[in-house]
């Protein structure tokens, strides 16, 4: 019986940090904090890096906040660009809209804070000559998957 409590002991002891990550983890992708996917980044960016946070609204919509910093001015990455400009692509859909522009700061730091009623979508970040265009004219720089099987940071 000694040797029965000894090896419950250890197995409980083994599995409480396992549990607690466990439960840490599921409080985090949906607790208040919200959901965070990294962004992706091409090698025309390298120094690049940001994150898609997804937060829930008390309606039907969802708050979408993109954050990247090191962030090259865009008329360095491309010609004629003047902006980073924010495209969705919600699931099920193949053309992209646009949201809007990053705002990117002397210290090479964007942000843009949107609201769609999609909860799944692909997010991606173009350098346009205009904030306004209708489709993107440039390649995709910063990308990342919102959906429930993709892998979102704990």
């Amino acid at each position: 019986m000694f040797k029965h409590s000894n090896r419950l002991t250890w197995w409980a002891a083994a599995m409480l940090p396992v549990l607690f990550l466990a439960c840490s983890t599921l409080r985090e992708v949906t607790g208040p904090k919200g959901t965070s996917w990294p962004l992706r980044v091409s090698a025309d960016i390298p120094s690049a890096q940001g994150t898609v946070k997804v937060l829930n609204t008390d309606g039907p919509n969802k708050k979408v906040r993109i954050e990247v910093e090191y962030l090259a001015p865009p008329e360095r990455v491309s010609a004629y660009a003047t902006a980073y400009v924010v495209w969705l692509v919600p699931a099920g859909e193949n053309e992209p809209r646009n949201y809007g522009a990053l705002k990117v700061s002397d210290k090479l730091k964007g942000e843009l804070e949107i609201q769609t009623p999609f909860p799944e979508f692909d997010v991606f970040v173009t350098a346009e000559p205009t904030p306004t265009v209708a489709r993107p004219t440039n390649k995709q720089l910063l990308m990342a998957s919102v959906h429930s099987t993709s892998r979102a940071i704990p």
